[in-house]
């Protein structure tokens, strides 16, 4: 089933006199399914992560949730559907963290309306399947940088999406971190078939926990497939113009890119 798509879809900042950010894009994303979004700084990959859940308007070209235009459905309507975790966030630290993942109940709440014993169970459900048992009441302040970023997992979890939105969730993150947080996504895919979108800058990650990687460069999707067809030196060597190869380190694994020089200036 086809659940979120960009129908040639082009994006810009300050309306159709500036340059477009990007152009034409179209690509199709399964429920069920993780994708991946590489590509050069300033390629577009945020912009068009921003166009594909209404953060953005298109100058031409529609996003389709569920078949539907999502700019033709309500804020609250897309938010039950689809959750975003930003790549900036603003963390506050008089909160605890089971106040600030229940703000991911709003999207479900009529104004003024308290929280029900069924909104605090999807709460403590989030915070349990994000490994924040025991943090209930600490401070956002009192953590570190990777535990902030699985309380805003947290709160993207709370809505009860269909969907999640990630923008660079790994960046600032130390390896341990960076593991333990990817293999949570892998994990609410797998058991609560939760359908990922990711833009990644490691494309050992993009290979490793991705079913299909996009490819994008100077605002232009140049492929989407899956991963291992798409991360290939070839295709790397178009888009950051370094050398690299892919290396199978133990039977049954999944490769690893290991890039070797630069091979330019990118074209």
């Amino acid at each position: 089933m086809k659940i979120l798509e960009a129908e040639q879809l082009s994006l810009s900042y300050g309306g159709r006199q500036l340059k477009e950010v990007v152009r034409e894009a179209s690509l199709s994303i399964e429920a069920g399914e993780i994708v991946s979004i590489i590509g050069p700084n300033g390629s577009g990959k945020s912009t068009l992560l921003k166009g594909l859940c209404r953060l953005l308007r298109p100058t031409a070209g529609q996003s389709l949730l569920k078949g539907q235009d999502i700019w033709q459905l309500a804020p609250k309507e897309v938010a039950k559907e689809l959750a975003i975790l930003p790549q900036m966030k603003s963390s506050p630290s008089d909160l605890t963290v089971t106040q600030l993942v229940s703000f991911g109940r709003y999207p479900h709440k009529r104004y003024g309306s308290g929280l029900t014993e069924k909104d605090q169970e999807f709460i403590r459900k989030a915070i349990a399947k994000t490994g924040l048992n025991g943090y209930e009441g600490r401070y956002i302040s009192s953590l570190s940088g990777g535990e902030q970023q699985r309380v805003w997992l947290a709160v993207a979890l709370a809505q009860d999406p269909e969907i999640l939105i990630l923008d660079e969730p790994t960046t600032y993150l130390d390896i341990a971190c960076q593991l333990a947080f990817m293999e949570n996504i892998r994990q609410l895919n797998q058991e609560d078939g939760l359908t990922v979108v990711m833009v990644l800058h490691d494309l050992n990650q993009a290979l490793r926990y991705s079913d299909r990687t996009c490819a994008i460069k100077d605002g232009r999707i140049l492929a989407f497939a899956e991963s291992d067809q798409v991360i290939t030196p070839d295709l790397i060597r178009e888009l950051y113009a370094i050398e690299g190869e892919l290396v199978d380190w133990q039977a049954g694994e999944t490769p690893f890119f290991i890039p070797r020089k630069t091979s330019g200036t990118p074209a």
